[in-house]
């Protein structure tokens, strides 16, 4: 150590070399030069003490680059945009893509501050992402050097804060700190500030605004009083389109803000308001002072969601529309693929004759030319219109290798639990899923000995690899809890679940995890815990599963999987008598099938 100290000692009396160590302005340059002034009036000896120098001047070069790099990282990570001329909370947000729920939670941060920002063209504005690209910090810029920053805190509640705001350095300049006029107020401080077409509670006594409401759901008991005043026309129509956002829709027509907050406060209706598809209509009435009267969605041609005013907020409730049950039949011939022979069959059904019959074929590899099969399903219509598809009543799958036939029908019991089972009783659902992602490629199986893509070494494989698209849904193999959620070294991001009787599996290098997939969370088979990713020692994005027992890996493609508990004595007398009608269809259909067949 001592001969490293005087090495980089003697380096720092030669201009030529102490010189490159004068990089970067501000606090990392100023500590080299502190250390270079301490250093050099130390006595340089030897040659020995050269090798040393050496490697000091690149731990020093090192270290100085890093903490550069690493020291503006905060302030560079805001993305900055100007408030221009007409702008709205929301259009700012649109404009800076971000999502509605970070909206909401910044309009709803102390009571509704952000309805009485008045918004200063030319006033900038600075928002800090989180890693999932979630709002993380919000400063808007008030004129004067003021700012109100909307920040939140570890339970996840947003409030808001006055700032002093200095003007952006130049390029190249680190700014300084915003100074914190005032402490984030507590849940009991929030202002009494006045709502933008929001009026007054009288009843209040403090003079503070009602803040709008929408309740779960119609009830003549928790009516309120009328709306203020009758709609001025009649429903006004638009129609979702691509890109379309709530807030998006709301701006073009003039519709205030208040009353978007109040909409989408509501609960799991709210929510569906979130969820815009394009070619959704959608349709509301305005009262004389321009507020809402009346606000309708069509979730879809069977359903629509409605919220009517009722003050302080909305009633929300929804309106299902009549239609009529058809069974409708189909058969097809593999002949080349599944799709293909599914020619006019709606898309959903063909998902739904894979999912039912994904316990016992493996559609990537058991699928042959003169595979056949034949289906029931429901159309749902109105007025002899077909509005869409509906579920899978009975099927048959025959394979032409081994001429052997699987049939299921689809049955409710007693207790109201739906699934499909063979004619016995059996139920086709196993305990475990094959694949716990759909429409895959295997890029490596399970193995004793494999060459790894990375080590470049040869060890065991104990696991199945699919590759897919980063995002791409995965999928509980079994009914189970996690027992981890979490980075595992070279797994990287992974999700392990116990389903019990010794039964366990793995999920690696996952991209993100899904909301509720956490430490001692019960999951169910088919419910979605994470996205395809590269995380960990990966050469690209793929899902790495593991299936074991008591501990011993074992082949997910060829492991014996339970099946689930059949139905009971009682259950399958209920079955046989319920599904004989379409046993009898099913017969019918099938003769034709077989008969194209030539047998």
């Amino acid at each position: 150590m001592h001969g490293l100290v005087r090495g980089v000692a003697g380096l720092l009396r030669f201009p030529a070399l102490s010189g490159g160590l004068r990089f970067g302005a501000g606090r990392p340059g100023a500590l080299v030069e502190r250390l270079r002034a301490w250093l050099v009036p130390l006595p340089v000896t030897g040659r020995r003490t050269i090798g040393a120098g050496v490697a000091g001047i690149v731990i020093l070069g090192c270290a100085a680059f890093a903490i550069s790099r690493w020291w503006p990282l905060e302030q560079d990570a805001a993305d900055r945009l100007h408030i221009e001329t007409g702008d709205t909370v929301a259009r700012l947000f649109s404009r800076a893509g971000l999502s509605d729920d970070d909206l909401l939670a910044v309009m709803e941060a102390d009571g509704g501050t952000a309805f009485d920002i008045a918004l200063v063209p030319g006033e900038e504005v600075r928002i800090t992402r989180r890693d999932d690209g979630r709002l993380h910090r919000l400063i808007l810029g008030r004129g004067n050097g003021e700012a109100t920053a909307f920040v939140a805190d570890e339970s996840g509640r947003w409030f808001t804060i006055e700032e002093h705001v200095p003007p952006s350095p130049p390029d190249g300049e680190r700014p300084e700190s915003a100074e914190v006029r005032a402490p984030p107020r507590g849940p009991s401080e929030a202002p009494a500030l006045s709502h933008r077409g929001v009026p007054e509670d009288p009843a209040a006594g403090t003079g503070a605004p009602a803040r709008p409401e929408v309740a779960a759901s119609p009830s003549p008991a928790a009516a309120g009083p009328a709306p203020s005043s009758e709609p001025a026309d009649d429903m006004e129509r638009v129609e979702v389109r691509t890109g379309d956002s709530l807030f998006g829709i709301f701006e073009r027509n003039g519709l205030p803000q208040a009353d978007l907050a109040a909409l989408l406060s509501g609960g799991e209706s709210g929510e569906n308001l979130k969820r815009l598809r394009p070619g959704q209509s959608i349709a509301f009435q305005r009262g004389e002072d321009g507020r809402l009267v009346r606000f309708e969605l069509e979730v879809d041609e069977l359903t629509t969601l409605r919220f009517v005013r009722n003050e302080p907020g909305f009633t929300a409730e929804t309106i299902a529309r009549d239609y009529d049950r058809h069974i409708a039949g189909k058969n097809g011939i593999i002949k080349s693929s599944l799709f293909a022979a599914a020619a006019g069959v709606p898309d959903p059904v063909i998902m739904q004759l894979v999912s039912v019959l994904d316990w016992d074929i493996d559609f990537d590899r058991d699928v042959r030319r003169g595979d056949s099969f034949s289906i029931l399903y429901e159309e749902l219509r109105v007025d002899d219109r077909l509005i869409r598809a509906g579920d899978i009543l009975a099927l048959e799958f025959q394979s032409s290798r081994t001429g052997e036939s699987i049939r299921a029908f689809r049955y409710t019991d007693t207790d109201s639990n739906t699934d499909y089972f063979a004619p016995d009783g059996r139920s086709l659902r196993r305990a475990f899923m094959r694949n716990p992602i759909r429409f895959k490629r295997i890029s490596s199986r399970f193995s004793n000995r494999r060459l790894h893509p990375v080590y470049k070494t040869v060890r065991p494989h104990r696991g199945v690899d699919y590759a897919a698209p980063t995002g791409t849904p995965i999928r509980a193999a079994g009914d189970g809890r996690v027992t981890w959620a979490g980075r595992k070294g070279g797994y990287g991001k992974t999700v392990i679940l116990s389903h019990g009787n010794g039964y366990s599996t793995l999920y690696a290098h996952l991209s993100r995890y899904e909301k509720g997939t956490k430490k001692g969370a019960w999951i169910r088979q088919g419910a979605v815990i994470g996205r395809v990713g590269s995380t960990g020692v990966s050469t690209g994005p793929h899902l790495h599963y593991e299936f074991r027992i008591n501990g011993v890996h074992k082949d997910p493609l060829t492991v014996e999987l339970p099946r689930a508990d059949p139905l009971d004595e009682a259950e399958l007398k209920r079955f046989q008598d319920t599904v004989a009608p379409l046993a009898v269809r099913l017969d019918t259909l099938g003769a034709t099938r077989l008969a194209s067949l030539g047998h």
